[in-house]
């Protein structure tokens, strides 16, 4: 092992262009190796369509059209805010697009259509991802140009996790990787004004934008987290060596910073508004996995034992694999041989690998996790999913230095220590093993023989058969390394087997382009016009309340904890969801709570209602034997009930069914040209419900065949649909395509009683039959028009003042008088109070002239009346009348709602402009900030002219 002392005290020679090349390169090669589907636009990452998917507001259905919404924002309106069209009223910043409006890389790529943008966009984002970690690596950590690239397959493209790959949370770590990269080559600045030091310096200067604009807060301090436990020992280590030149240092440093800092500010200033109107009660990050779970959980991660993902966090699928944790234990193990020769980097990479087991595991002190998750955006975030790149780091890292020792052992000829290293060699390989054997009944509860002889579990066979061609090779590569050939060949035959292993591991269901995407979105808004419906005026929105098209909003803002109080109270109260966090909406808690929105537009894809224009005339359809039809699990109101005897059940337009299979028609490929439907069947009639289709990685599983991947269904079917009596439930599988169809009695009979609420009218979103329009079809969405919603803009019918949004919340819990239309004002002076008590008037809709994004104009209303604008409170909008140039005070309606009280018998014309009172600061501290970035260049630019 001394010659391993030897090789770490000398210094691997960077080669400037060579690496830069070779670096972007090997990134760009590596995408094409492991993600070939997006670059010829076969597949796009917007999501996984995995049944597990935990966050389904990750869609095309919404990312494809918001994209629209971006790009009409910012090229339209000139609109960097991003205040209304999503949210009505709150800045987007990057809960919609999940891009970040004003991330570089989003507004270099903003200009593409919305077919290619998210495939060039992800594509570029894991280049450049790999590029930078590879110059770091390469040329800050010692690491030779093949162990730069094992580094960056493990770090960069082994990283998957599930639903984050379009997320911004990569682009906080794109951030922070070319950040820290920044960090270190400051370091090196000369006393001397050059070239090289300013584009250092506009390096610096654009990594702080990215990191503070990347549009997730959490990725944010990830970054920064990782950068502060890398950097540090690494600046220690260049001070213990007199190595940096402190002045030109601490001036590009504090300047690239103050900079980065004043060009971002609007950015800043608006995502601290947003986390000061917020209120969260969500602690995730104190919902850390007992120290109990610390086995169980990267057992689960070792390989691919199971199709849908480790289980403690089943929407995050990120695999060691291994190859690459022999290679991790050969660095772990030689370099805690060799303690006392520690480099900066092995010591950032260790600080890692304790913080992340001590943060995700609480096996640290309890002031660790209290100083770790009670700071804002800290409580909020999931560790393993967010942090998990911290981890990556220090596996990556010693896998790189396992690999380098691997490649470096010298030849067997001249080395009396072979023994040593067949010793340490084999040891590491019969470790991965016994892991592998004591991991597989922990994952799955069988045995490691029974996965591969009787389920032939296909990725495990692969992967152990690539396994053991490395084990092969390690051992000839420790009697053939003495040959110059063999010492160039094997090493790249160890890269090819961690890129296959890899490529093995890697989950590729994602979602596959039809050219039926575009048409039916343009379809549906065509529809929508011919019933005088503006889309500036329309809101759509499904059960999870994040469906969104250009023009259209919703009431939601997606996935992000951080909403106003007043929007967490009023979807914590009105709406089965929770205040932080995004949990379906589909039944609301009152019977006002649709009412009091303007969401007109319905997209149904599981409820009873939707697609009845689609269920076929099963008399014109063969029946045909054969097929596999299953039923998994059969629920009443979330209560398990038995599938295969006779049920006593009552229900009206508050209780549900729900329903979850799979079905494999005979010779059939799985569902693309399919439909599942359920249909409850009694003596004299038939009542059928189309149902959502979804992948079932465990069916694949069970038939042994990856053809079939598109076999899951499942349903809630309101109990409104059913009539009283007694009925049947069967399934049926329609093929499409031969019009045909096959069916399965479940062997459940319902004895079923209705309920006296709903006698005159089914349940759908709380809308009656006969007030909803049928618009088209998007995907396994139906999309509906609500004739019955409140329009976005309205003059209101009555009015009721209240002192503050409590009293508002409990008067709504216990009204039976509220009517569609009134208002509840808060805060009313007493003039508007009396004008309050005496206000009668007709509901009616105002049009809304002007929607620029940060501006509403609406149409002419005759006063006196009091004007309800269907978009959320918040901070910095303020109105006024437009004929008189009068101010008028916003106050809340309906509790995160506004109104204005126009008392006068006169026209008005109101106007909401977005205007925040810190607007015209930050623009300023921006105009600083490009001249204190132009400043520092052109002097640096003169006098490196002048001394050349």
């Amino acid at each position: 092992m001394n010659h391993y002392r030897q090789h770490e005290s000398s210094q691997i020679p960077y080669r400037g262009w060579q690496d830069i090349f070779l670096g972007l390169f090997a990134s760009i090669a590596l995408l094409l190796f492991f993600y070939p589907q997006f670059v010829v636009f076969e597949m796009t990452p917007m999501h996984a369509k995995g049944w597990e998917l935990s966050d389904p507001s990750v869609s095309w259905a919404n990312f494809k059209p918001s994209f629209r919404v971006f790009q009409y924002e910012l090229y339209n309106n000139f609109n960097v805010l991003w205040s209304s069209l999503r949210t009505m009223g709150m800045p987007m910043l990057a809960n919609d697009i999940q891009a970040a409006p004003l991330f570089p890389l989003t507004l270099i790529f903003s200009w593409l259509h919305e077919d290619i943008f998210w495939n060039v966009y992800v594509s570029a984002r894991l280049v450049l991802l790999g590029f930078g970690s590879y110059l770091l690596v390469r040329r800050f950590f010692n690491f030779e140009r093949l162990v730069s690239i094992v580094f960056i397959i493990s770090f960069v493209y082994a990283l998957y996790v599930m639903r984050w790959m379009n997320n911004p949370w990569q682009n906080g770590l794109l951030s922070g990787v070319w950040y820290l990269y920044f960090l270190c080559l400051i370091t090196e600045q000369s006393y001397r004004y050059s070239f090289k030091r300013i584009i250092v310096f506009a390096g610096m200067v654009l990594t702080v934008i990215m990191m503070v604009t990347c549009g997730f807060p959490e990725a944010s301090v990830m970054s920064a987290i990782l950068v502060v436990l890398t950097y540090v020992p690494f600046i220690i280590y260049r001070t213990k060596n007199k190595e940096i030149a402190w002045k030109p240092y601490i001036q590009d440093l504090l300047l690239a910073h103050l900079v980065g800092f004043a060009l971002s500010s609007v950015q800043i200033i608006a995502i601290v508004e947003l986390l000061a109107a917020s209120e969260s009660h969500r602690f995730v990050g104190l919902r850390q996995y007992g120290a109990a779970d610390l086995i169980p959980f990267f057992a689960e991660t070792l390989t691919r034992f199971t199709e849908a993902g480790p289980s403690l966090y089943s929407d995050s699928r990120t695999y060691l694999g291994l190859i690459p944790l022999t290679l991790f234990f050969l660095g772990l193990g030689t370099t805690a041989y060799n303690f006392r020769k520690f480099g900066p980097g092995e010591i950032g990479a260790v600080l890692c690998g304790v913080f992340i087991t001590f943060k995700m595991f609480a096996i640290g002190p309890s002031w660790f996790n209290e100083l770790v998750a009670k700071p804002p955006v800290l409580r909020e975030s999931y560790f393993y999913v967010y942090f998990f790149s911290i981890f990556l780091w220090f596996f990556s890292f010693f896998i790189a230095r396992g690999f380098q020792q691997l490649c470096n052992i010298p030849a067997a000829d001249i080395l009396h220590s072979n023994r040593s290293w067949r010793i340490l060699l084999l040891f590491a390989v019969l470790a991965i093993l016994t892991l592998l054997w004591f991991a597989a009944p922990l994952v799955t509860g069988k045995n490691l023989w029974h996965l591969l002889i009787v389920d032939k579990h296909p990725v495990l066979l692969k992967v152990l058969i690539l396994f053991s061609f490395f084990a092969l090779t390690l051992q000839a590569w420790l009697y053939l390394n003495k040959y110059k050939i063999m010492r160039l060949l094997v090493p790249c035959s160890f890269l090819l087997l961690i890129m296959v292993e890899n490529r093995f591991t890697l989950p590729k269901d994602f979602y596959a382009w039809r050219a039926t995407d575009n048409t039916q979105l343009e379809n549906v808004l065509k529809h929508l016009q011919t019933y005088d419906t503006p889309l500036n005026e329309s809101r759509i929105i499904d059960r999870n309340g994040t469906y969104v098209s250009h023009g259209l909003a919703t009431i939601d803002t997606g996935a992000t904890p951080l909403l106003p109080r007043r929007t967490q109270v009023f979807r914590t109260n009105f709406f089965r969801t929770i205040r932080a966090g995004h949990l379906s909406i589909e039944n609301p808690k009152s019977r006002y709570s649709w009412g009091l929105t303007s969401t007109n537009l319905r997209a149904l894809d599981r409820y009873y209602g939707g697609g009845e224009e689609l269920i076929p005339i099963w008399q014109s359809l063969d029946k045909k034997e054969g097929g596999e039809i299953h039923l998994d699990l059969l629920e009443f109101n979330g209560e398990p009930q038995i599938k295969d005897g006779v049920l006593q059940l009552s229900g009206g337009i508050n209780d549900f069914f729900y329903f979850r299979g799979w079905a494999i028609g005979n010779k059939m490929r799985g569902l693309k040209s399919t439909t599942v439907y359920i249909v409850f069947k009694n003596e004299s009639e038939e009542i059928s419900a189309p149902v959502r289709k979804a992948v079932r990685h465990d069916v694949a599983g069970h038939l042994g065949s990856k053809d079939f991947i598109m076999a899951g269904w499942d349903s809630y079917i309101s109990a409104s649909a059913l009539k009283q009596g007694d009925f049947k439930i069967l399934i049926r599988f329609v093929d499409e395509l031969n019009n045909s169809y096959y069916e399965r009695n479940t062997g459940t009979e319902i004895h079923f009683s209705r309920k006296n609420d709903d006698a005159s009218q089914p349940f759908l979103f709380g809308v009656g039959e006969i007030e909803k329009i049928f618009l088209g079809v998007l995907d396994q969405y139906y999309i509906y028009l609500d004739s019955s919603a409140l329009p976005r803009a309205y003059i209101a019918s009555k009015c009721k003042s209240f002192d503050s949004m409590k009293q508002v919340v409990e008067t709504f819990k216990t009204t039976t008088t509220f009517q569609l239309g009134d208002g509840y004002l808060e805060h009313l002076g007493e003039q508007e109070k009396e004008f309050c008590i005496a206000y009668s008037s007709t509901i009616k809709r105002v049009p809304i002239l002007k929607d620029g994004g940060d501006e509403l104009l609406l149409d002419v209303v005759q006063g006196p009346a009091i004007i309800i604008l269907n978009d959320n409170l918040y901070p910095g909008w303020e109105a006024y009348d437009k004929k008189s140039g009068a101010s008028l005070e916003i106050k809340p309606a309906n509790i995160t709602f506004r109104s204005v009280v126009l008392p006068e018998d006169k026209e008005y014309q109101i106007t909401y402009s977005y205007r925040p009172k810190w607007l015209y600061y930050s623009l300023g501290v921006t105009l600083l900030g490009i001249i204190g970035f132009i400043l520092p260049v052109v002097v640096g630019v003169k006098a490196s002219l002048s001394r050349n």
